[in-house]
C-alpha cells in the first residue's frame, strides 16, 4: 500500500466507526449518519493529505464531530426561531422570499 491508499484506508475506517457512533448514540438511521458524517467539516478535514486527522483516534475525530453538530444544530434552531418570527410579524413572506431566491448575495 502506498502513503495515499492508507490515508483512503484509514478515513474510510473513521467513517465507518462515526458511523456506528452516530447510530448507536443518536438512534438515526444508516443514512442520515452518512449524511451527517460526509456534510461536515470535519470529514473535509480528514481528506486534507497535509493534515493529520486521519491519524488520529476515533474517539477524537467523535468528539470534533459532536462539537461542530452541536454547534451547527444551535445554530440552525436560532435561524428557525428568527425565519419564524419574521415570518409571523409579516417581514418575512412568500414574495419576499421569491425575490431573495433571486438575489445575488456574493454581491453584498
Amino acid at each position: 500500500m502506498n502513503e495515499k491508499q492508507v490515508q483512503e484506508y484509514l478515513v474510510n475506517r473513521i467513517v465507518d466507526q462515526l458511523t456506528t457512533f452516530l447510530i448507536e448514540d443518536e438512534g438515526v438511521g444508516i443514512s442520515e449518519a452518512l449524511e451527517k458524517v460526509y456534510s461536515s467539516h470535519v470529514y473535509d478535514l480528514l481528506q486534507i493529505k497535509e493534515g493529520d486527522l486521519f491519524s488520529q483516534s476515533t474517539s477524537y475525530v467523535y468528539e470534533l464531530l459532536k462539537k461542530e453538530l452541536g454547534t451547527t444544530h444551535y445554530f440552525q434552531q436560532k435561524l428557525d426561531e428568527e425565519s419564524d418570527r419574521l415570518w409571523e410579524s409579516g417581514v418575512l413572506n412568500q414574495e419576499r422570499l421569491d425575490e431573495i431566491r433571486h438575489t445575488d448575495l456574493h454581491v453584498f
